[in-house]
């Protein structure tokens, strides 16, 4: 279990993701928590405040009470007065009045008596005077109480800061939202990006799975290729032997024609130089005749007769070389036709001979060409073995990658949940609204983008018509499968067709343009 564990944080280094500790996101987490220690300071001292405007609003709300009550007192107190004085109960000896006595609780007759006084009336002038006593000192206390307004200062400068400290938290609040709108959109930007990578690796993976799968295709298909041609490839074979033999029968058939010829120009010849040999011949022996002649009517003693001998031996001498040379012409003649025809005889033999070798040679070639087709069969199947584990070989480290990269994908949800967790549980705590849906944003797009490669293993294969890839978002398939279609590219048209015939129509289509 260690060594899976050590091979996986391995693979997240080599991948190019270290052991994931935050998202792109982690800065706004950190700030949104921040504020919310903010706002709970701020809560802590508006907590607070308001206790001190609470203790500030009483002792206001008392003196004001107070001031309310001394006015009252004050309007008691002077209408008592005046009516004491206007009644006469006034004391002759202190200047006290009854009503002065009796808030003090004591009694006004008793004082009387102690005093040996009585009760006396007060002047006008002593009326308005207390008059106007009172009605300044009212006026007094009014504006007092007026001066009090809504509150004194010190509570209205507590009342603002709390509104300050109120107005900060809304504001702390609002920047709170704003952080978590931009967490979802900075981590899904990244979730996209890393989906990216992971799913441009997997179709990585599926490209050597789809090639191993056309190997297969492509090797059965030659095996079919190869059964079916043997039949036209016997026939091809039979056929080019007895073209061959025909070839070469023409070219000794033409020889032996040129043969003829030649024994043709050979008479022709021989048959000019014969006659033009005999026709000297004729002219010597009759010559030769009349110079017996013309010897025959000479005497012996005759002086012309001895030039007549020289000329007759001339003659003579002339006409047995002319003999000679036709006779030894003819032998001559008659050797090369012979040797000729002797020639044409041993051609026309080899033309039976080669009618006679053509079924041995049919038999060889197509010897040789079954060893062709089962050194080419055998290879294509020992091919079709070894393309037929590569295919189990390419889905099992496909597997194991689409394993590996849901584990990556695994790792950055819970990240994203935890850190979407602390946003929440922070806004919750003081009460801020927070976008928190990138969770559920994560595992869709995922979830679309690896549905869309993994269904390349299998809709692209076998052969059918149905729609293909239309639900892949932003990314079309031969974008991806540039590996693939660079192994499509390089295949001849008869394994081109193998593959088509095995494909997704649509697939072939979209990877073979």
């Amino acid at each position: 279990m260690s060594k899976v564990i050590f091979v996986f944080l391995g693979s997240l280094v080599l991948f190019g993701h270290p052991a994931f500790s935050q998202t792109a996101g982690a800065g706004h987490v950190a700030s949104i928590e921040a504020k919310v220690q903010r706002i709970k300071a701020n809560q802590l001292t508006i907590s607070q405040y308001k206790n001190q405007l609470n203790e500030i609003s009483q002792a206001w709300r008392a003196k004001e009470a107070k001031l309310k009550t001394e006015i009252d007192e004050l309007y008691k107190e002077r209408d008592d007065i005046i009516a004491d004085m206007k009644v006469g109960a006034k004391c002759s000896q202190c200047g006290k009045y009854k009503s002065q006595f009796e808030a003090e609780g004591a009694s006004f007759q008793e004082h009387l008596g102690k005093v040996k006084g009585y009760a006396v009336p007060a002047t006008t002038s002593e009326l308005e005077a207390t008059r106007r006593k009172y009605t300044e000192a009212i006026a007094l206390k009014k504006v007092q109480l007026q001066n009090m307004g809504s509150g004194d200062k010190a509570m209205l400068n507590k009342q603002k800061d709390i509104s300050d400290l109120e107005k900060s938290n809304e504001k702390l609040c609002t920047e709170i939202t704003n952080h978590s709108n931009d967490y979802q959109m900075v981590v899904f930007d990244e979730a996209k990006q890393k989906h990216q990578i992971w799913t441009d690796d997997l179709i990585g993976y599926i490209s050597n799975l789809l090639i191993a799968q056309d190997k297969v295709s492509i090797y059965k298909n030659r095996m079919n290729i190869y059964n079916a041609s043997w039949t036209q490839k016997v026939k091809n074979s039979k056929d080019e032997v007895i073209s061959e033999a025909k070839a070469e029968q023409n070219a000794i058939i033409n020889n032996i024609e040129q043969n003829k010829q030649k024994i043709s120009d050979e008479k022709i010849k021989q048959e000019e130089y014969l006659a033009e040999a005999q026709t000297r011949l004729n002219v010597a022996k009759s010559r030769k005749a009349e110079v017996s002649t013309a010897l025959n009517g000479l005497s012996s003693a005759d002086t012309l007769r001895p030039g007549y001998i020289a000329v007759q031996s001339k003659l003579t001498f002339e006409i047995n070389a002319i003999e000679k040379d036709m006779l030894a012409s003819n032998l001559t003649t008659k050797s090369f036709i012979a040797g000729v025809e002797t020639k044409n005889a041993t051609l026309k033999s080899k033309i039976l001979q080669i009618n006679s070798n053509i079924t041995q040679k049919q038999t060889i070639r197509i010897s040789e060409a079954r060893k062709l087709i089962d050194k080419l069969k055998q290879t294509a199947a020992t091919a079709t073995i070894t393309a037929t584990k590569d295919v189990f070989s390419a889905q099992s480290a496909y597997t194991q990658r689409v394993a590996f990269c849901k584990g990556l994908q695994s790792v950055y949800s819970d990240l994203v949940v935890k850190e979407s967790n602390r946003i929440l549980s922070a806004s919750q705590a003081v009460g801020c609204s927070v976008y928190n849906d990138i969770r559920g944003q994560v595992a869709l797009n995922w979830n679309q983008v690896f549905s869309c490669v993994n269904a390349l293993t299998t809709l692209a294969k076998p052969y059918s018509t149905n729609a293909f890839n239309s639900y892949c978002p932003g990314k079309s398939a031969p974008t991806y499968l540039s590996a693939y279609k660079s192994f499509l590219s390089g295949l001849s048209p008869e394994d081109k067709d193998a593959v088509r015939l095995t494909s997704n129509a649509a697939f072939f289509e979209l990877v073979n343009n």
